[in-house]
């Protein structure tokens, strides 16, 4: 068998010699003739001749059958070329074979021609293996793979035998050029290097690699036998080929371990040798540029192309190391693509300073000390780049600068010189700019700087700078609302000035009402974790006898936010939040705890300071909080507390209407404010107080209602209250509301009575304006106008709880009033009203409004009577009269949408 394929490869040999001789006898001209390609089975018996004598006996059968070796090779170099991978693959092994043979005329087998159609075969076999993902398989139709699967029967088809020994051949191809890096050399060829290099990297980004893990480790060892053998040309040359052509993979976003091989490659083989040898080390030090000046525009390329750079810079030399870094440095000069690069390599740089060079220095006092990298430059470059003419760049640096102070002001070491940058006013400046800046990326990027720049303790933020993260947070675009929302929280989280309180609590409660859901649940959970988790570690603890001043048990600042809080926005917005929170469980036990500790603790502190406990005023917003919290919380409140304090400022109540008016002016409000957050209290836990409390304290709230001298303020909370605990009263289904009807009706009586007398008196008010009224009258007058205007506004309070009840009686004494600028359609009894009851009683004549307006509210029909009156007095002169005008226009949208239109 062998003998018949040597001879016919002997033949094959014959006639291409023959044919090159007459081709040379009868022309001088022609320089190329047409080679036969070799048959398979004439290279199987050349490979088992070279394979069993290691070519011994194959050079003395060309030379006795009167065969050149440069036949052979042309031959050879023919089948290279074929179509065919497998024969293609065959010629190659045995050329390469022949040409690390025992006593082979290298010189004359490896010339030009045959290395490039060696070249041509490797790249031609990569092409024509099985994709290693299964495409071609989804390519075949139904029918196909069905076939397929029934040809199997457990043995391969013809098919993938074939590419199955085209692996084996192209890793043994792949073998003995390895070993063929030896004996050649690629110096005396043109761009002989340059092909393999390129030829070895296409293999390596096949799909066949990833089915034969084996190729890559050989592919490697040729460039390495590439480099390090100065027969193949300057070794400058040749590791800059291979660095270049290994480049793009170094720069790639693959997923596959190739990239990791790649720099692996580079760091544990190629810098090891280029330590020791100066011409390779030359091509090295450049790689970090070279992949700088080449790294792609796109975010997430460039993101690859960082760590590559910075993998490579870690494993280099201290000095070669800051002459990249000076090459950065002056980065900024560059194109756009090249100035956002730099950005994002120096901050690599500073992330990874200190696992970079180090150098040991003397300084003034003659002391050792570490000289790090020009960590200081870095930084001031990168700040410098938020003020690029290009807007991307501004975004992208200033993103970079908060990363960077995040990291460094982890080390002590760079506190001093990082507070002097952030405190010194440029930076100030840059910040403002940056805030108002024409592009919504560079605002929401300032912010991030912000909010890192709150890790570096010991910087105070800019007065003008928090105040544009405020107007921020209501900026058009969610993206910035979102960005200012967490600045301004986590400057709040770091450092609690009053300032930043009071920016906080007038920009971020009010996103609860934000059209995006997401700022909604952002901003209610902020609240809780600053502001209500801050109160219950803060207030949940044992209180002591002898407080003798809050400030001392409780931080000022806490005490200061609570107050803000009583401003009237603000309180809107908090009510929205504990709502929202309540509805979703995460309002805790402890809130409520610490809240009452807080109260109890200034209450105790007043005591203890020698103060009349009648005039304490309990810590501002407290109450408020507290009322807000109740009803998701009320196993939390225990009636001892609220009876307590409910006797307590209800005696500060008689102390205000009875003590000196300059004296109680001051805290009245206060009072009024606290006392209605109690009764709210009251009645979201009225369901857990004990049937006698709730009588006792239905029957005083009673009182206080009848007595019409209550402000305004606290009526509409007695009245709520007095109905939560009639309710509570009940021991039958609907005995509650019968209970109800019946403290109204009664109430409802006697303020109409205290209206009807009012008016009456006032039958001669013409002639009383017009005469000089003794200022003990004029007193007595402003009492009166006093007590019926709070009637009027219990009677509007009454309608809203109970709408059930009969309230025509009050209609056309309303009406009156609000018509008394004319006496058309007014009753008799009232014929002598003064002409205009605004100039006397201004309070009475909105307050009449406004109770019409609730009674409207409450029936339809009566609200298309008065709806067009309303409508008309919106040109009222009166601020006061417009404002609540409006208001009930409001309620009227609501209720009555129809009629409004």
């Amino acid at each position: 068998m062998e003998v018949v394929g040597l001879a016919g490869l002997l033949s094959e040999l014959g006639v291409v010699g023959n044919s090159n001789r007459r081709n040379q006898a009868t022309t001088s001209t022609e320089t190329e003739t047409e080679t036969a390609v070799l048959s398979s089975s004439s290279i199987t018996a050349l490979q088992t001749l070279i394979d069993e004598t290691d070519g011994a006996q194959l050079w003395d059968y060309l030379s006795e059958c009167n065969i050149q070796p440069s036949v052979l090779v042309a031959s050879l170099a023919a089948s290279m070329e074929s179509k065919s991978s497998y024969l293609s693959l065959l010629a190659s092994r045995a050329y390469l074979s022949a040409l690390l043979s025992s006593s082979a005329p290298i010189h004359t087998l490896f010339d030009p021609f045959t290395f490039f159609s060696l070249l041509f075969s490797l790249r031609h076999s990569t092409k024509s293996t099985v994709p290693s993902d299964g495409s071609r398989s989804q390519s075949l139709t139904l029918r196909e793979r069905k076939k397929k699967r029934k040809g199997r029967s457990g043995e391969k088809s013809a098919e993938e035998e074939e590419h199955t020994e085209v692996d084996g051949l192209l890793i043994f191809v792949l073998e003995l050029v390895e070993s063929s890096m030896s004996i050649v050399r690629l110096d005396r060829m043109t761009d002989g290097v340059k092909s393999l290099v390129e030829t070895v990297v296409v293999v390596l980004e096949s799909g066949i690699v990833q089915r034969l893990r084996r190729i890559s480790d050989i592919c490697f060892g040729i460039l390495y036998e590439t480099v390090v053998r100065p027969e193949h040309g300057d070794q400058t040359e040749s590791s800059a080929q291979v660095l270049r052509s290994l480049s793009p993979v170094m720069l790639s976003h693959s997923k596959s371990g190739l990239k990791s091989e790649v720099i692996q490659f580079v760091l544990r083989r190629l810098m090891p040798f280029g330590k020791g040898n100066e011409k390779v080390r030359k091509a090295l030090v450049y790689l970090p540029r070279y992949l700088s000046m080449t790294a792609p525009e796109k975010t997430e390329l460039r993101a690859c192309a960082v760590d590559t750079i910075l993998a490579i810079l870690r494993v280099m030399e201290m000095e070669d190391q800051i002459g990249f870094v000076e090459y950065v440095v002056k980065m900024r000069n560059s194109k756009e693509s090249l100035r956002l690069l730099g950005l994002d390599i120096l901050l690599m740089i500073l992330m990874a300073y200190d696992v970079l060079g180090v150098r040991r220095l003397e300084n003034d006092q003659g002391d050792d000390v570490d000289c790090h990298l020009d960590v200081k430059k870095c930084f001031e470059v990168i700040v410098q780049r938020c003020s690029d003419s290009v807007a991307r760049i501004r975004s992208r640096a200033l993103v970079n600068t908060g990363q960077a102070i995040e990291f460094l002001s982890k080390d002590s070491k760079n506190h001093s010189w990082l507070q002097k940058t952030m405190m010194h006013t440029s930076f100030n400046n840059l910040l403002r700019m940056r805030c108002v800046d024409d592009k919504a990326a560079v605002r929401k990027s300032t912010l991030v700087l912000i909010m890192k720049s709150t890790t570096l303790s010991g910087v105070s933020i800019d007065e003008e700078v928090l105040k544009m993260m405020a107007h921020a947070c209501s900026d058009p675009l969610l993206s910035i609302r979102k960005a200012a929302l967490l600045a301004l929280s986590e400057v709040f989280r770091k450092n609690v000035e009053s300032k930043i309180i009071t920016t906080w609590l007038h920009a971020v409660p009010p996103l609860i009402m934000d059209n995006e859901t997401s700022i909604q649940e952002e901003c209610a959970n902020l609240f809780l974790e600053l502001i209500l988790d801050w109160i219950s570690r803060v207030g949940f603890v044992k209180l002591e006898d002898n407080i003798q001043n809050l400030e001392i048990s409780f931080p000022s600042s806490l005490l200061a936010l609570m107050k803000e809080m009583c401003d009237e926005e603000i309180t809107m917005n908090i009510k929205k939040i504990c709502t929202s929170l309540g509805k979703k469980n995460k309002l805790k036990v402890s809130y409520a705890i610490a809240l009452q500790n807080i109260i109890t603790a200034s209450e105790m502190a007043w005591k203890n300071s020698n103060i009349a406990i009648e005039k304490w005023i309990a810590p501002p917003g407290a109450w408020m909080l507290l009322s807000e919290l109740s009803p998701f919380v009320s196993k939390a409140i225990g009636w001892k507390f609220l009876h307590h304090h409910w006797k307590l400022l209800d005696k500060e109540n008689e102390v205000a209407s009875h003590g000196d008016l300059n004296e109680t002016e001051l805290v009245s409000a206060t009072w009024i404010t606290d006392r209605v957050s109690l009764l709210q209290i009251i009645s979201n836990v009225s369901m857990g107080l004990p049937q006698e409390a709730s009588a006792d304290l239905a029957y005083n709230l009673l009182k206080r209602i009848e007595g019409f001298n209550m402000h305004l303020t606290e009526v509409d909370a007695h009245v709520k209250a007095l109905k939560t605990l009639c309710k509570k009263k009940a021991e039958k289904p609907g005995e509650g509301d019968v209970l109800v009807l019946k403290w109204v009706d009664q109430v409802k009586s006697k303020a109409l009575n205290i209206f009807e007398t009012y008016l009456s008196k006032n039958s001669a008010a013409n002639d009383l304006r017009n005469s000089v009224t003794p200022r003990a009258t004029k007193k007595k007058e402003s009492e009166e106008t006093s007590k019926v205007v709070n009637a009027i506004f219990v009677i509007g309070s009454l309608v809203l709880i109970c709408p059930s009840a009969d309230f025509k009686a009050v209609i056309p004494l309303l009406h009156s009033i609000m018509t008394s600028k004319t006496s058309k359609g007014k009753p008799k009894r009232l014929a002598g009203l003064i002409d205009s009851l605004k100039e006397v009683a201004s309070s009475l004549y909105i307050q009449s409004w406004v109770t019409m307006g609730k009674i409207c509210l409450v029936d339809g029909k009566l609200a298309a009577r008065y709806i067009p009156l309303f409508v008309q007095e919106l040109e009222s002169n009166s601020a006061a009269m417009r404002n609540n005008i409006l208001l009930v226009m409001g309620d009227f949208c609501v209720q009555h949408t129809a009629l409004v239109d």
